[in-house]
This record gives C-alpha cells, sequence and structure tokens, in this order.
C-alpha cells in the first residue's frame, strides 16, 4: 500500500524534484498495471483531481473520489475492491 498527495513533489530518496517525482510515479503506474497489482486510487480532494483520475486510469486502476474520507469509509472503499 502507498499513501500520497495528490501532487508528486518528492522523488524515491525524498528530494524535493517535483519533475522527477511526476515522472517516477508514471513509471511506477504503469508497471503496476503491467504487472496486474490490484489498486485503488482515493481521491480525497475538495474536488476530483484530472491528474489522480490519470495515474488511476495508466494503473488500471479504480479511481475513487472521497472528499471527506473518513476510516470507515476508506475501510469500505478498499474491502469492496476486487483482488
Amino acid at each position: 500500500m502507498r499513501i500520497a498527495d495528490a501532487d508528486a513533489n518528492a522523488d524515491a530518496d525524498a528530494e524535493a524534484d517535483a519533475e522527477a517525482a511526476r515522472a517516477a510515479a508514471k513509471i511506477a503506474a504503469a508497471k503496476a498495471e503491467a504487472e496486474g497489482v490490484p489498486a485503488v486510487v482515493i481521491d480525497t480532494g475538495a474536488r476530483p483531481s484530472v491528474a489522480l483520475a490519470a495515474l488511476a486510469q495508466r494503473m488500471g486502476a479504480r479511481a475513487a473520489v472521497l472528499p471527506r474520507a473518513d476510516a470507515r469509509a476508506v475501510s469500505a472503499l478498499i474491502a469492496a475492491a476486487p483482488g
């Protein structure tokens, strides 16, 4: 499981390099999709994020919008996910 904010802004070495972090996120998403890793992308923003929807699509993942996410809502979402 990986939990992150909507904007990739640090690379794998925790360096503040947004461009490298976004590129790494795209590569990781494509790899997850190619390997068939079951995934759910949860968007907790006040407005749905186009970037997160695109990331979910690249991963072959379900995109869920939960602007008022709490433990119960996230748990129910994960429990209902296939895989």
